[in-house]
């Protein structure tokens, strides 16, 4: 063979592997080309685990929309049905021994009795508006609850407390009640033993 036949199959060779390669080339370009921002994102990714680069996602495609933080209505909810529950306790301390604390009273059991029922509601609110965190507001839910009825309870206590006083009080003023007591007392002296 000759060196020009020889240069001849050589480029024919070179002209019919270009020629069979340039489908392969052009899929790889378009491989590359799609492979492009999965090699950024990655690289970017890369940079911000070693802290040389901030990354800046955005992820409101995952949350449906929906907002991340606390459920505002849920905790108010809470809140005041605990506080409904203290000022119970701190209701059942006070002793109706005058006016002033009796009013007092009374007014403590109609302020626990709203801040329940404000509970109620706020947690109701709350588990509608926020599903996905409903926790807080089904506590304030159940607290609310549990303090209205309690503070049901501890006004018809005051209410037969205060009735119950009076009536003792009526009884033992009474003209008919003070001869009684004086009659048993004068028994009791002249009683030998």
């Amino acid at each position: 063979m000759d060196n020009n036949n020889f240069e001849n199959v050589t480029n024919a060779a070179e002209e019919a592997v270009a020629q069979a390669a340039e489908p392969v080339v052009e899929a790889a370009e378009t491989v590359a080309q799609a492979a492009e921002p999965v090699v950024e994102a990655a690289t970017t990714a890369a940079g911000a685990e070693a802290g040389s680069m901030p990354v800046y996602t955005d992820y409101s495609s995952y949350d449906n929309g929906e907002k991340k933080g606390i459920n505002v209505l849920g905790l108010v909810a809470m809140i005041l049905g605990i506080l409904s529950i203290v000022l119970l306790i701190c209701g059942c301390c006070l002793s109706a021994g005058s006016v002033v604390t009796a009013i007092f009273k009374y007014l403590l059991i109609f302020i626990r009795i709203g801040m329940a029922i404000a509970a109620i509601i706020l947690g109701a609110v709350g588990m509608k508006k926020r599903p996905d965190q409903k926790g807080m507001a089904i506590a304030g839910l159940i607290l609310g609850i549990g303090g209205v009825l309690l503070g049901l309870l501890s006004l018809i206590f005051a209410i037969i407390g205060s009735v119950a006083g009076a009536a003792i009080s009526g009884v033992s003023n009474s003209a008919g009640f003070q001869q009684y007591l004086e009659e048993l007392q004068d028994s009791l002296e002249n009683y030998n033993y």
